[in-house]
């Protein structure tokens, strides 16, 4: 044990901030004489002056209406420990609702704990005597305090630097391995508490090399199926005998409902605040939030680069900058200081320590701490290791040189020692999808038009996706030129809108390369073509509003919501009444009515739906229509082509009111142009009997139809019902041509789902 450490055992007191605070409790077991007394500034304040709990914060929430957060916010205002002329309104209500506290017996001091420290020794570490909170207490009490505890700065410094986070993770569990080869124990190594980017990760590898890893995982009790169902039905008493029912219990146990107007608020809030542990192996690497200042411990700080380590604050409390100051409360520049002072002292203490950093973190360039320039030398080293640990990657190596074998009759010198000591199933890996053990009864869910369409498409993509999370992040170019029409489309709808000056700025929003540059120059003309075929159309119909990207959310039931964003809705005639859906396309995919009851083309129907069950009944859908924004690039685009052939290939597709008035209204023909492609005219104007149209009922219709998918989707999902079943549709639809799984899906053709349906509604191109 460190000779600085011992020194501060022979004290009566020392004050620390929190995180540190658990090191000391532990090193305390090495002291059994001492009786040394641990405290932070927050347990000074709550002593000194009062505790705030359960009471305080009901008090709170029902006498002025305060969330549970910013009653706790307002707490540290209580504290006030100078007086200064300045005085905002905040400031004036913090004190009257504390003066309301004091009169109703709320704000009970402790007086006997400041005289039971006048005659201690008390030491300070991790406070800088700058702190005029701390300050205030060693004055006001005249307490005899050592701030002494500053170590010299470390002369020496060793970061080893990886290139991305995957090269840091496996080094990292490529070190314990060796640790624990070398007869090192789990409890012997320490993870210092990592940035949120490299937990993910963390739990995959603890798995892959079989590495029991206590992440500090932490959810909000409100997230949890059980929480949700007993604030809904909080007089039925539905809680078990499980440790989540106990927690809840106990929480109400501590904040009864007596006084309280509204209960159910109350606790919703309560339980956004409480913080859930998820269950932890007995034996397993610790991740703490300080360094265990312990000789026998391996020290493993991952993330030590600027801005994650150490993680710099920032204010978040019921007072700004200014008030606080003027109570003589620190800020988080002093705080962010105090940090950094108490990391100097740590890094000199340990001797174990392995740092690290990744060059790059979620593709954004990361450096090494500034703060380092205080130690007289720092050398980055970028290792590497020869042999990986992980039984998991050594079984995928074993299988690639046997493939190298049987494939191409290359022999690798490792193959022969492999085959003596490692027996894997080469050649009988069997990839079928075995279903999964959960409990989806009372998840939630929302769904989007895009969940349910990958969902019947095919329930084994729908679960690797949704349920696993397994999504490529890179953005193909349909994606980013949609993000980028999207954003044009919209702005066209200002009064000032400058069609260049608004394409620069939509195209800074996605990220090109060169072959998609060139690609968007021809694009680009057609945007500009489909802006003035809306302004053309806009101008002759018989318009009263138009709504852009219009977002809807409908909850189906207690446990689902369903949700979108309708490019565009058309409120047509004098009163408004009657209404027309428009969905843009960047892609060929087109409308087949006939294909809904497979769960495809489902996203007219599905917008349909949405917009009927939310919006009132007096409203009437005489057109859901796709308004297709890429030409088709196998037609030939003839020399000098102009507007009207741009026109003629933007027409807005899908199903029509047959109502003559409403094509009067909408799809205005002017002898020149006509803007639905289903809707054929005459030569003198008149409509011809070649359209295409549907009555009332089928708009409604198909909205139930939509309806019935929702539910039944929901249900199946609900019910774990995740086989590997493909859509295909004769030529029309076949699910695992874009599947971004195809590749390693363990499909057979009996796990096709195969249909033939004839009918389109459009095909005139």
């Amino acid at each position: 044990m460190q000779s600085i450490i011992d020194k501060v055992f022979t004290y009566d007191v020392l004050i620390l901030p929190p995180e540190v605070k658990k090191t000391f409790v532990r090193l305390h077991n090495y002291y059994p004489t001492s009786h040394l007394k641990i405290l932070t500034l927050d347990d000074l304040k709550a002593d000194f002056f009062f505790n705030f709990g359960p009471k305080e914060e009901m008090f709170l929430f029902s006498k002025f209406n305060l969330s549970i957060n910013d009653a706790h916010y307002l707490a540290d205002a209580f504290y006030d420990f100078k007086f200064s002329t300045f005085s905002s309104m905040r400031l004036k209500k913090t004190k009257a609702i504390k003066e309301e506290m004091l009169k109703n017996g709320y704000l009970v001091a402790n007086h006997y704990f400041a005289s039971d420290l006048k005659q201690k020794s008390i030491a300070v570490i991790g406070y800088d005597q700058a702190n005029e909170e701390l300050a205030f207490f060693i004055n006001q009490y005249n307490l005899k305090v050592d701030f002494s505890f500053s170590s010299p700065i470390k002369e020496q410094l060793a970061i080893s630097v990886y290139n991305d986070l995957e090269a840091e993770i496996s080094a990292f569990f490529n070190d314990v391995s060796r640790l624990l080869a070398s007869n090192k124990e789990l409890s012997d190594i320490v993870l210092l508490n990592p940035p949120e980017e490299y937990f993910s990760l963390l739990e995959r590898y603890s798995y892959l090399y079989r590495i029991p890893l206590n992440l500090p995982v932490l959810e909000p009790l409100i997230t949890f199926p059980l929480a949700q169902a007993f604030l809904k039905n909080l007089d039925e008493g539905i809680l078990g005998d499980d440790a989540l029912s106990q927690k809840i219990r106990q929480l109400c146990g501590q904040y009864p409902a007596q006084g309280i107007a509204n209960y159910n608020l109350f606790l919703t809030q309560l339980f956004s605040r409480t913080k859930i542990a998820f269950p932890k192996y007995q034996k397993a690497i610790s991740v703490t939030d300080f360094f265990p200042l312990d000789e026998s411990k391996e020290v493993f700080v991952l993330g030590f680069s600027q801005g994650r380590y150490p993680l710099q604050g920032r204010d978040f409390s019921y007072l700004n900058s200014q008030e606080k100051k003027s109570l003589g409360q620190s800020d988080n520049h002093l705080l962010n200081a105090e940090k950094r002072h108490l990391l100097f002292w740590a890094l000199n203490l340990e001797k174990n320590l392995h740092l690290s950093y990744s060059k790059y973190v979620n593709g954004e360039e990361n450096f090494p701490p500034s703060y380092l320039d205080k130690i007289s030398k720092v050398t980055f080293e970028s290792p590497t290791f020869d042999f990986d640990y992980s039984a998991k990657r050594l079984a995928i190596y074993h299988a690639i040189l046997l493939d190298w074998k049987r494939k191409y009759n290359y022999v690798s010198s490792n193959l022969r020692i492999l085959n003596q000591s490692e027996k894997i199933p080469y050649r009988k890996f069997d990839n079928s999808f075995k279903g999964i053990k959960d409990d989806f009864s009372l998840k939630p869910f929302v769904h989007s038009y895009s969940s349910f369409k990958t969902y019947y498409e095919c329930a084994f993509h729908y679960y690797l996706e949704r349920i696993i999370g397994l999504r490529d992040t890179n953005e193909s170019f349909n994606l980013k030129y949609g993000t980028l029409a999207h954003k044009l489309l919209q702005d066209a709808y200002r009064s000032n809108f400058d069609f260049e000056k608004c394409f620069i700025e939509a195209k800074a929003m996605v990220d090109l390369n060169v072959e998609e540059e060139i690609f968007l120059l021809r694009l680009k003309e057609e945007l500009k073509m489909a802006i003035s075929f809306i302004h053309h159309h806009e101008q002759r119909m018989k318009l009263n509003h138009v709504l852009v990207e219009k977002k809807y959310d409908y909850s189906i039931s207690q446990y689902a919501r369903i949700v979108g964003t309708i490019d565009k809705v058309y409120f047509i005639g004098e009163e408004g009444k009657k209404v027309v859906l428009v969905d843009y396309k960047t892609g060929l995919e087109r409308f087949n009515p006939a294909l809904v009851e497979y769960g495809a083309s489902l996203q007219l129907p599905f917008y349909d739906f949405l917009f009927q069950i939310c919006e009132d009944n007096d409203y009437q859908i005489i057109g859901l229509y796709i308004h297709p924004l890429f030409l088709d690039k196998r037609i030939f685009l003839p020399e000098g082509h102009d507007e009207g052939y741009y026109f003629s290939h933007q027409r807005l597709q899908g199903p029509t009111s047959e109502d003559i008035s409403n094509q009067e209204a909408f799809n205005i023909y002017d002898g020149e142009y006509y803007y639905v492609s289903n809707i054929k005219y005459k030569n003198d104007g008149q409509l011809s009997k070649s359209s295409k149209t549907f009555n009332a009922d089928f708009f409604v219709n198909l909205a139930n139809i939509a309806k019935e998918k929702i539910l039944a989707g929901d249900k199946k999902i609900r019910e774990l019902d995740f086989a590997i079943n493909p859509l295909r549709i004769g030529n029309k639809v076949d699910a695992c041509s874009h599947c971004p799984f195809r590749d390693v899906c363990y499909r057979q053709d009996k796990d096709y789902r195969d249909y033939e349906v004839k009918e389109e509604i459009d095909d005139e191109q």
